[in-house]
């Protein structure tokens, strides 16, 4: 696969579908066919909430205080460096913007840039951040698994993810890079990966909706260990044996 530069992107952000569908030509054939028969027989729904989910938007939407910041210095200073990191490992650089998930803790990624020179925007609720840094089970390693979440479908959307794929299939890819993020960032020893992805993805009452458009419990657990122990292969190599993972054995 080849990743696109950053002008490639700030051309391919006014012609985004288009840009979709050219770059399949990128990925493997045998994956491509892989991924267009699942699509042709797949009755998943898209997903109607988003919990801890990093859920792909575009279009026009409205969120309530969007701001670059949660209102604690020490804080915003923990986060924007996280992101710093996640550019450099992604090389790929979305807007962050936070706001005020009222409804219920989530995050997401969006198609629509709002800076100049970026791709996209990834948003974070201020209650999700408080939330995971809020236990000892989670805490700082949770908070970069989500944000590697997002960063994924960033990555996803810039380099030719059909929009006719899977909810859980677009979601689970994401939850398998963020997996090689966490072993790169090795805030997780090997055998607290598990221990760690089940309350991440348990937070804020997992349901039966979330099971259909992003996976199980053990799915996403799974994809995050299998990123995880590949944290040393290249991000590209990942991105496309992550996609046949996940297309064969989730």
């Amino acid at each position: 696969m080849r990743f696109a530069s950053s002008n490639e992107l700030d051309a391919r952000n006014e012609h985004c579908d288009d840009a979709r569908l050219g770059s399949l030509s990128h990925w493997p054939l045998r994956l491509t066919f892989l991924l267009l028969a699942l699509i042709s027989t797949s009755s998943l729904p898209a997903a109607a909430n988003c919990l801890l989910d990093g859920c792909v938007r575009g279009g026009s939407f409205e969120l309530a205080s969007v701001s670059r910041t949660t209102g604690d210095s020490e804080l915003d200073a923990r986060i924007w460096t996280e992101a710093s990191g996640l550019i450099r490992a992604f090389e790929i650089q979305p807007s962050m913007l936070l706001y005020d998930d009222l409804e219920a803790p989530n995050a997401f990624a969006s198609v629509q840039s709002t800076a100049a020179g970026h791709f996209g925007t990834v948003y974070f609720g201020r209650r999700l951040i408080s939330g995971l840094l809020s236990t000892e089970a989670m805490g700082e390693a949770a908070l970069v698994v989500v944000m590697a979440h997002e960063w994924s479908h960033i990555l996803q959307l810039a380099n030719g993810f059909p929009d006719q794929a899977p909810s859980r299939v677009r979601e689970l890819h994401a939850d398998l890079l963020a997996g090689w993020y966490l072993g790169r960032r090795n805030l997780a020893p090997p055998g607290n990966v598990s221990s760690l992805a089940v309350p991440i993805y348990q937070h804020n009452g997992y349901h039966d909706l979330s099971v259909l458009s992003h996976g199980s419990v053990d799915s996403r657990t799974m994809a995050l260990l299998f990123g995880y122990q590949r944290a040393e292969m290249p991000l590209g190599a990942v991105y496309q044996m992550g996609l046949e993972f996940v297309l064969t054995y989730l």
